[in-house]
């Protein structure tokens, strides 16, 4: 199915809000610990878009080509007709590149992260593992870059477990 050229420039528009909130998670530490990668852009490709989205991820998260640990959102046009987008994360390394499976990883996770995000919104999904938790954030034209922003600085806090968690089982194998 063609995209329409509307929904086309929809999502360069909010690749290049993306783009904005990536400087800014970039910029003065606004993620803790250091050590944080972020990537933002159109997917598959810019000539026949089909979203945009951000990451957000540390070395170590077998992330390298996008598929591996990360915090994401993404703009679809659902998303933006809702005024609400999703912040999840997602696991999408298996046994065979990172040493460990997905449902090992959501386990862990969930047990020592779970009830802190259930607070702050998050839905978890025990039965999803390659999306163990998710939560829509409401946003406006002028609120986004502040929302995503505000939601990757939450979502860092849970960093040093996912290391943790990757650390110990990638040793275990």
């Amino acid at each position: 199915m063609k995209l329409k050229p509307e929904t086309a420039e929809i999502y360069r528009r909010y690749a290049a809000l993306f783009a904005e909130a990536r400087s800014d998670l970039k910029v003065g530490q606004a993620l803790k610990p250091k050590g944080w990668c972020v990537t933002s852009g159109i997917y598959p490709n810019e000539v026949e878009p089909q979203g945009a989205g951000i990451q957000v991820f540390r070395t170590g998260w077998f992330n390298e080509n996008g598929n591996g640990v990360h915090f994401e959102t993404w703009m679809k046009k659902s998303y933006h007709e809702s005024g609400s987008l999703p912040f999840v994360l997602h696991v999408e390394t298996g046994k065979a590149r990172a040493g460990f499976g997905q449902k090992d990883f959501q386990k862990l996770f969930l047990e020592r992260a779970g009830a802190d995000l259930q607070q702050h919104g998050y839905s978890l999904n025990e039965r999803y593992a390659m999306e163990p938790v998710k939560c829509c954030r409401e946003f406006t034209p002028d609120s986004f870059v502040s929302v995503v922003t505000k939601e990757f600085r939450l979502l860092s806090r849970f960093g040093k477990t996912v290391d943790t968690i990757i650390e110990e089982l990638t040793k275990a194998q």
